[in-house]
């Protein structure tokens, strides 16, 4: 299984900020083989990832409970050491998937990992007793600013 070098998420900082960016091995996207799908298989592949948590038939990809521990303990030691009070975490469709339900304590939302646009933004904040609620759902960003 490979992690990319994260150029899309890169790029999305980039969009953010001028500053220098940190690249965060546990906020990486879902590891799979390296195998390419056509972009149907890919969706469909991906969608049973999120609500089964099966990989492809044949196909080897991150377990989806160690890919979802993997990201949000990244995320919230990001979270922890930020000196900033709103600290941006940038990355890849399918972990961030995994991210926002669990820090919202839901399952996976599949449906909106299809809507997603690329970039897009998701806004959450801590609500009572450290659970988190969607501020902003995926969509907004990437559609205002066509």
């Amino acid at each position: 299984m490979v992690h990319l070098a994260e150029p899309k998420a890169r790029q999305s900082a980039a969009l953010l900020t001028g500053e220098p960016v940190q690249v965060l091995p546990a906020l990486a996207e879902v590891a799979r083989d390296g195998a390419l799908l056509p972009a149907a298989e890919f969706r469909a592949a991906t969608r049973d990832y999120l609500t089964t948590g099966k990989a492809p038939s044949g196909a080897t990809w991150e377990p989806r409970v160690e890919a979802t521990m993997r990201i949000v303990d990244g995320a919230l030691a990001a979270l922890e050491s930020s000196t900033h009070p709103a600290c941006v975490l940038v990355g890849h469709g399918t972990a961030f998937t995994l991210l926002v339900a669990a820090l919202v304590g839901a399952p996976p939302d599949a449906d909106a990992w299809a809507r997603l646009n690329m970039p897009d933004h998701c806004e959450l904040a801590a609500g009572p007793g450290g659970a988190f609620e969607v501020v902003s759902p995926w969509g907004r960003w990437a559609r205002a600013a066509r």
